[in-house]
């Protein structure tokens, strides 16, 4: 540094070494220092360990347990524990533990945690000290977080019928959470060793307001739901059914699923309109309406990840594949829809058509990377009326292509993308 510029900078290291001085707040390294040892759950009791580190002639005042809603700690998101909440107690040399009863912190939430501590030094001036952050979640299953689902969560089971709240205390912690990989309502049975869905439900899920506790979810598989809005917003999970779907119209919001399932109750027969626009992450959607009820989809206005597009007694009159330029596979089955637009989807390999009646021509001549398609009871469109430039081309020989071994590679390469 020039002595100039040393010189004139010199009067404003001395104010503020003065202002300092004159509020209390030390120049130097903090000589205590506090960290996080652990949090985990005992019995109804939230237990959160720290450790301290003093200096010599420092004496610690008194520890405060924080746990906020946000990173942030503000006074709003913010709840304080001392030893009138809690029992705080020591452990061992420099190390202790405060137990803070789950009745205490109402709804519970996902917390961050941190302990605060006031200290004095030699000349006995005051400081305040913070431990680093952690993180952990204790909810409680009750209609306030979870409106829709609590029965479910509270008393139902997934997977080889393991109970979501596992302890059976009322609560969800981040212990359980981590193991909730599933949303499943269906009714699990176990036939020869192995557990499958069956039709009935164990609880209806009417929303799924909370389920960002649920922060393990893989796969949500939801039965018989009869409202028109799922939202999955907030959800992590990548797989997303619905099947036997009650309500008139459903709008799916699965941002971040990659996997969608939509099939319409067959014997109702309410469904009439399927929504999946949100689903801009989807590799591969499927949609099935009844065939006691057709119905509309709305597909993304633009997705870079389908491979995969498979509906079924849709009444869609025309379908736009284009805005897909990724896509590999078409399945239609039984549609009123009388013409499809692939032109643009130079990555499409297989395409199938069952009993689509309306359907009357094709045009794949620009798909050169066409591998098979196949016409099965399309009574109203020739083979002639196919017009293709690569690939095969079969009437009524079904999927033929799912025995051989580029279908088969084909199939891992879209799997790891899910």
């Amino acid at each position: 540094m020039k002595k100039a510029t040393w010189i004139l900078g010199l009067p404003l290291l001395v104010l503020f070494m003065a202002l300092c001085v004159l509020t209390g707040v030390k120049t130097q390294a903090a000589e205590a220092e506090l960290t996080a040892e652990g949090t985990s759950v005992s019995g109804t009791n939230l237990i959160y360990k720290w450790s301290s580190a003093t200096g010599e002639s420092i004496t610690i005042d008194d520890y405060e347990v924080e746990l906020s809603t946000t990173a942030s700690f503000t006074d709003a998101t913010t709840i304080d524990f001392d030893e009138d909440d809690s029992v705080i107690s020591t452990l061992s040399s420099g190390v202790m533990q405060a137990k803070i009863p789950f009745s205490k912190l109402g709804n519970g939430g996902a917390y961050y945690i941190r302990v605060n501590a006031e200290y004095t030094d030699a000349s006995g001036r005051d400081y305040d000290i913070h431990s680093d952050v952690s993180q952990y979640t204790v909810v409680k299953i009750n209609k306030s977080n979870f409106p829709g689902m609590y029965k479910l969560l509270k008393k139902g089971v997934y997977g080889k019928k393991k109970r979501y709240d596992a302890n059976k205390d009322g609560y969800l912690t981040t212990s359980e959470i981590a193991k909730i990989t599933e949303l499943n309502n269906h009714v699990i049975v176990k036939k020869k060793k192995k557990y499958s869905n069956s039709e009935k439900l164990q609880y209806k899920v009417t929303s799924f307001k909370g389920i960002q506790y649920l922060t393990a979810l893989k796969t949500v598989d939801i039965g018989k739901y009869a409202k028109k809005t799922a939202d999955l917003t907030k959800c992590t999970a990548k797989k997303v059914y619905f099947d036997y779907v009650l309500t008139s119209s459903i709008k799916v919001n699965a941002p971040n699923a990659t996997s969608v399932y939509v099939f319409a109750d067959e014997y109702a027969a309410k469904t009439k309109s399927v929504n999946v626009s949100a689903c801009k992450k989807a590799v591969e959607l499927v949609v099935y309406g009844s065939f006691n009820k057709y119905l509309g989809v709305t597909m993304p206005k633009k997705n870079s990840n389908l491979r995969i597009v498979s509906l079924s007694y849709v009444t869609n009159k025309t379908l736009d594949f284009n805005k897909y330029k990724n896509l590999n596979q078409i399945y239609l089955y039984a549609s009123n829809t009388s013409s499809v637009k692939v032109t643009k989807c130079k990555n499409l390999h297989y395409a199938y058509f069952y009993f689509d009646l309306s359907l009357r021509k094709i045009d794949l001549k620009k798909n050169k990377k066409l591998r098979a398609v196949d016409a099965f009871q399309c009574f109203n469109l020739k083979k002639s009326a196919i017009k293709t430039s690569a690939g095969k081309k079969t009437i009524d020989h079904g999927k033929w292509w799912y025995k051989t071994k580029a279908y088969k590679k084909e199939i891992k390469k879209i799997n790891k993308l899910k």
